[in-house]
């Protein structure tokens, strides 16, 4: 009997724990560490993808919270995370969205703009995630097309997963927004804000009470007279 109350004290110990990990939304900061990312030789400095992703995580991560989220981070510092850890991060603490920030490149000079991929797959969170995709494409210009992907780190079931690239290093007007402080803080805004209307939607549509179907006026208890 006292092992079976041991047991059970521990269970509750544990879900308490899992719940007490839990965040509405979980940030990944793509990258890090031993993985650069994308990079280029830009006006005589190496631009690395993994710095400015970080700091545009760490920024969304004040913005969600002043909107009453609860946030959880991948990464904090310039750190490798593999991603396999991040993904069941995902899985384990998810509630509302997981969102991984990255910058983009491309072999043309001309491919510019944000980009949102929407984990692809069946589930209802799949349709919530391309939701949420639409909404940041039309936050910005110019405007691309949402998209779904196999991404690894979208391959979650739990809540709607999102991968945002926040333009192209290879691109010199995005770069130079990537560049700079106070471009880097309004694309966080925009995006922040994108988000939090789209989950609000989101919110509003599944607390919307069922109502049930009228009776007909020439039926009782749904046998007709």
């Amino acid at each position: 009997m006292k092992k079976l109350q041991n047991f059970f004290c521990v269970a509750v110990s544990l879900i308490g724990f899992q719940a007490a990990l839990a965040a509405d939304i979980v940030i990944d900061a793509g990258h890090g560490g031993k993985d650069p990312g994308a990079v280029r030789q830009y006006k005589g400095k190496l631009r690395k993808e993994k710095d400015y992703t970080l700091d545009m995580s760490k920024q969304l991560e004040r913005e969600f919270k002043r909107k009453g989220y609860s946030v959880s981070m991948t990464r904090r510092t310039d750190k490798f995370v593999s991603l396999q850890s991040r993904l069941n991060q995902a899985r384990r603490e998810c509630k509302q969205l997981f969102l991984s920030v990255h910058a983009d490149s491309a072999l043309t000079p001309y491919a510019r703009g944000v980009t949102s991929f929407a984990g692809a797959n069946n589930h209802v969170n799949g349709k919530r995630s391309m939701e949420l995709a639409r909404h940041v494409q039309n936050a910005f210009q110019p405007v691309r097309k949402a998209r779904t992907e196999r991404f690894f780190v979208l391959r979650n079931l739990h809540c709607p997963t999102l991968l945002v690239e926040m333009g192209f290093i290879t691109n010199d007007s995005d770069l130079e927004r990537l560049i700079n402080a106070k471009e880097r803080n309004r694309m966080v805004s925009k995006l922040g804000n994108a988000l939090h209307i789209g989950l609000q939607k989101q919110r509003a549509a599944t607390s919307k009470p069922t109502t049930k179907p009228k009776k007909s006026a020439n039926s009782t208890n749904g046998r007709r007279i």
